[in-house]
């Protein structure tokens, strides 16, 4: 450049070159110059980005010409596939509710953008022990479910790498690296990132890129941006690629709306409208929707509900709800300590909301498909645009950082598009915290407060994660009650920005009638009644957590009718208050009485000055000392069902409880320790 010219050109004035003679007019220059020169400098290294984000009207322009181009294009036939360019790589992933998914598929939309090729596979769907010794670059995205388990369609993959068959060289060939989801609150913390990570080493493998920490208790998306931006360097590195990450904006909190137009309007679907109302009675069954929604060893239902009452009394502010729902006409079959998944529906007001929002009828009908014919249906199709919403969108998820720049590429007003670009980027986290994840606001709420968004159904199902299903421990046994499954729902209800916030899964299940049908499915479970009858069992359960202990209890009494002496079994209830939400009251007190159940202790936290909870109650002496002689000397088993926080506080109690034996805190917390990988000591926790 001119400036640059003028630098060499000015070089001659540097110490050991001839000195020139200078006039008033070349000194006046060179002043000028060094005052221009210090300008830039300071502006280049020494200024802090403003966050105005700004842009051209030229990029504006292009972003919207290449939107209204897509948009066009969704009318027509599906958009050819691209022909793979540059280094192939595969990204493997195992999703529960769909974020590690929703994370593998964007490091599939930015391969292309430094130099290579992705491919992205479900772990259901892939074939570890023919193809995972033979790839070049393995990308793992891995959620980790409940207390350090693989996702259900990570099992068979996470049982493979455990075979003893497995080697040190099995995976010799192979460069990895690995990107973990979970939650801190859970005590096995991202196990399954872990565990891939330092297993595929153990094997052979060559790791390229730092293990990635994903916490959804934080920032989920922050920490997956940070770890992804050392991976593209990673791996043009590996390949011996120029690193030209510097061309690429990859970091919402850029300046310039050019990093808009790389992702949010890159459209893997395409909306195509149809001509007749589809028959949607029976969509959940639908092979579409098993293959998108779940992985193989699923299979969804359509059952009816048989029971739905209240639990609480009169005098209780909030509901939980006790349903039945009859099995004996789909052959699903459970068995007691098993989850039963639920796929709810979104509410009709909000589903009516986003309607009006995006200018869709709610009975048109349109088709919604992958643009890459590869690619598997998301959901099944043809359907209405309210079904589509309703069963198939997750509308009340917070917006990822990712959909807000979508949006951003769409507001048309200026002082919108700056302030959504500030809500994605990394200077805006706390104004994210506050406004998005602290109000928990959802997309109807953010499209209604930024108007100029200018946005279809099509790209809202598209930046709009699927709905997933909601899962809840089974309340009966399998013995008792073969052909009916029973759950204990509590109804979740939370302040949000435009009113109160309903737990979307709890509402739906709240409202449904007796003989009303409801997609569900069965969840293996590890929490399970021991083998022997005759070994003793200690529960902890408050609130809904006593929900897997009701089968435990009917279990026991079938036991006992069948002249089976079973050993003591200990339930430690907690609520607020014995006249307001002690559920299942005269089920238990019952089952005491009739010996099913040998002893039980509540603990009601709210009909005393002192709050009293479960980990409270089972600190006292007299429970204390039975607690720790089943354990230590009839080798009971421990269980424990509830919130996350009450199984820690819980773990720490017994540890006190035990230390009062004699045991050091250390002795004790190798105990529970024990306990735990002799599998008796068992949790069932969500967050």
């Amino acid at each position: 450049s001119s400036l640059h010219a003028q630098s060499r050109r000015s070089a001659s004035c540097l110490p050991g070159a001839a000195a020139p003679q200078y006039s008033a007019g070349n000194m006046l220059a060179l002043f000028f110059f060094i005052f221009l020169l210090v300008l830039v400098i300071k502006r280049k290294f020494f200024t802090e980005p403003e966050p105005s984000f700004a842009y051209s009207s030229k990029e504006y322009e292009q972003q919207q010409a290449k939107l209204a181009a897509q948009r066009g294009a969704g009318a027509g036939a599906a958009q050819e596939a691209q022909q793979p360019t540059g280094h192939p790589i595969t990204v493997l992933f195992g999703s529960q509710t769909g974020n590690a998914e929703g994370f593998a598929l964007r490091l599939e939309e930015e391969a292309g953008e430094h130099g290579f090729h992705a491919k992205v596979v479900d772990l259901d769907e892939y074939d570890e022990e023919n193809e995972l010794a033979y790839e070049s670059v393995v990308v793992f995205v891995l959620a980790t479910y409940g207390e350090g388990d693989p996702t259900d369609s990570a099992t068979r993959i996470y049982d493979y790498l455990q075979s003893k068959e497995r080697e040190a060289t099995s995976f010799r060939d192979v460069r990895y690296t690995v990107f973990g989801l979970g939650n801190r609150q859970y005590e096995r913390f991202n196990e399954m990132g872990y565990y891939f990570d330092r297993r595929m080493e153990e094997l052979g493998g060559t790791r390229v890129h730092e293990l990635g920490v994903g916490d959804d208790n934080g920032s989920l998306e922050d920490d997956f941006v940070t770890w992804k931006q050392g991976l593209w360097t990673a791996l043009r590195r590996l390949f011996n690629e120029e690193d030209d990450s510097s061309d690429v904006i990859d970091d919402p909190q850029a300046v310039g709306l050019s990093f808009a137009l790389p992702y949010p309007v890159q459209w893997r679907y395409e909306m195509t409208r149809e001509g007749s109302s589809p028959d949607e009675t029976d969509s959940y069954d639908h092979p579409s929707f098993n293959a998108s929604r779940l992985d193989s060893k699923h299979r969804v239902v359509h059952a009816p509900i048989t029971v739905n009452r209240e639990l609480h009394s009169e005098l209780s502010d909030r509901s939980c709800r006790h349903i039945e729902i009859d099995v004996s006409g789909v052959c699903l079959k459970y068995e007691t300590g098993d989850h039963l998944g639920v796929f709810p529906e979104n509410d009709p007001e909000l589903v009516d909301r986003l309607l009006k929002r995006v200018g869709e009828a709610a009975d048109s009908v349109i088709s919604f498909r992958p643009r890459d014919e590869r690619k598997k249906m998301p959901f099944p199709c043809p359907c209405t645009a309210r079904t589509a919403l309703a069963r198939y969108t997750d509308i009340n998820a917070l917006p990822s950082k990712g959909a807000i720049l979508g949006l951003a590429s769409l507001a048309k007003n200026d002082k919108e598009r700056r302030k959504l670009f500030t809500l994605a980027s990394k200077e805006g986290k706390d104004t994210y915290d506050e406004e998005i994840a602290g109000a928990r606001t959802n997309i109807v709420e953010l499209l209604e407060e930024f108007p100029s968004v200018d946005i279809t159904l099509a790209e809202v199902l598209e930046l709009v994660p699927r709905l997933s299903p909601r899962y809840y421990s089974i309340s009966s046994s399998s013995t008792t009650h073969p052909n009916s499954v029973h759950i204990t729902v509590s109804i979740v209800t939370f302040p949000r920005r435009s009113g109160v916030g309903k737990g979307v899964t709890s509402t739906f299940l709240s409202l449904q009638k007796p003989g009303s049908r409801i997609p569900v499915f069965i969840r293996r479970s590890t929490f399970k009644m021991p083998a022997d009858p005759g070994v003793p069992i200690i529960m902890v359960g408050p609130g809904t957590g006593l929900a897997p202990f009701r089968g435990f209890v009917q279990e026991r009494r079938e036991q006992l009718a069948g002249s089976v002496l079973p050993g003591p079994s200990l339930l430690l209830f907690g609520c607020r208050d014995r006249k307001v939400d002690f559920i299942y009251r005269e089920e238990l007190e019952k089952a005491q009485k009739d010996g099913a159940l040998s002893n039980l202790l509540t603990a009601f936290s709210r009909e005393q000055k002192h709050k009293v909870y479960v980990q409270n109650k089972l600190e006292e002496e007299e429970i204390a000392s039975e607690v720790v002689e089943l354990l230590r000397s009839k080798g009971a088993y421990f269980y424990v069902c509830g919130l996350v926080a009450m199984g820690r506080d819980v773990k720490a109690s017994l540890q006190k409880v035990l230390g009062k034996t004699g045991m050091s805190e250390t002795e004790a917390a190798k105990y529970i320790t024990f306990l735990q990988h002799k599998g008796r000591y068992l949790t069932d926790l969500w967050s």
